[in-house]
């Protein structure tokens, strides 16, 4: 334990307080909101988490943004750090955008289908509130996220802004490309695996995910942009602090895609919490810490 606290001091630097205190606060009252079934908490602290790391994202940039004309003639010129600050708090507000909208409805929160005759109705509801505007919306802004960390991680590798991405690309010295392509296959190959890339006729009974077949375009190109979001920070970071964050984050939209497409949810709620609670929070943990751990990058 003491080794992995080390490990962490050392590579890891988050935003100056008080927005981890923040996060672990809102964080902390959000799985408790889980936990008691609470819908008013779960919505009013899940937009507190998520303002803390934008907030601090923005704080970060306070210097720069007290010209904003400035900041933006800075980002069009050859600062590459301004590049990395700006795309990576405009990540961090799609990522508020993309939580907002991800909110699920009052009506799905408290689905608390507990007997095998409510199973396919309870599986019928999840597919249906996968395929509202809502849930597009919020896909749609975490995508823009993940591409607004790309264009940050390639900035942090080049020194003349974005008109060189490309030649930072085919420069070795520059971007691992065998760190590239080791993360992005094993990024396919997993989401493959849980079923996220698979027509629904092909996956078995014992699929761990089902993607509705109306549904599979959107995912498919999501996982793409996530999976080229975490194997550019693994070609690029020359330390650990991006690929933690990145590859973190993906973890967390795994227990997102479990929450959705998961084929074996309990049919019982169980206790006083929200159905599904105990996973939901860990997912939560890992993906607003995830957002933090980048927010201390810019």
């Amino acid at each position: 334990m003491n080794s992995l606290q080390s490990w962490i001091s050392t590579n890891i630097r988050l935003p100056a307080p008080p927005y981890a205190f923040l996060l672990s606060t809102s964080l902390g009252l959000l799985i408790t909101s889980e936990a008691t079934n609470f819908y008013p908490g779960s919505v009013l602290f899940k937009v507190c988490a998520s303002l803390s790391f934008v907030s601090a994202g923005l704080r970060l940039l306070e210097d720069d943004w007290h010209n904003p004309l400035g900041s933006f003639i800075s980002y069009l010129g050859t600062s590459h750090t301004t590049h990395y600050s700006l795309a990576i708090v405009l990540g961090l507000g799609f990522s508020l955008m993309g939580d907002i909208f991800l909110i699920p409805t009052a009506a799905t929160y408290y689905n608390t289908a507990k007997s095998p005759e409510k199973k396919d109705r309870e599986e019928s509801s999840s597919q249906h509130e996968a395929a509202t505007v809502r849930f597009k919306l919020g896909i749609f802004f975490f995508a823009l996220a993940h591409v607004a960390y790309i264009f940050a991680f390639l900035s942090s590798a080049t020194s003349r802004g974005p008109l060189s991405f490309l030649e930072t690309i085919l420069d070795p010295a520059r971007f691992r490309h065998t760190h590239f392509i080791l993360s992005f296959t094993f990024g396919l190959l997993l989401a493959h695996h849980l079923g996220l890339l698979r027509k629904p006729e092909l996956g078995s009974l014992n699929s761990i995910m089902l993607v509705p077949d109306g549904l599979l375009p959107l995912v498919r190109t999501y996982i793409g942009i996530i999976v080229t979001m975490v194997s550019v920070a693994s070609a690029t970071d020359n330390g650990w602090q991006k690929i933690v964050g990145a590859w973190m984050f993906m973890v967390s939209d795994l227990f997102v895609a479990m929450d959705v497409f998961g084929t074996k949810k309990d049919a019982h709620r169980g206790g006083l919490g929200r159905q599904g609670w105990k996973s939901r929070s860990v997912g939560l943990a890992v993906y607003f810490w995830a957002q933090m751990i980048l927010a201390g990058t810019v």
